[in-house]
């Protein structure tokens, strides 16, 4: 049987120590990392990076279409000319 050590904080210590623990303990803790490193190379594969976005060279935030909403007085517009045409 081969030796398991893991470096953890002694919250009483307040130092790193590094303790034996079993296969069991030993291969839980390896795959829980595993799969945090798993989700945040998932995370940044999936979603936009603020920084890829494309804004002019002052980089406003109007500038970033994926933010910009339409107008409430464009929006209403909108709503009023589907209105308008239903009814006739």
């Amino acid at each position: 049987m081969s030796k398991n050590t893991l470096c953890v904080y002694d919250t009483i210590t307040k130092k790193y120590v590094e303790i034996e623990v079993n296969d069991e303990v030993y291969m839980n803790y390896r795959q829980t990392g595993w799969a945090i490193k798993n989700n945040d190379r998932s995370f940044f594969d999936h979603e936009i990076q603020f920084s890829m976005l494309k804004g002019s060279i002052d980089g406003a935030f109007e500038n970033f279409h994926e933010f910009v909403e339409e107008s409430p007085v464009e929006k209403y517009a909108a709503v009023a000319s589907v209105k308008k045409a239903l009814n006739t």
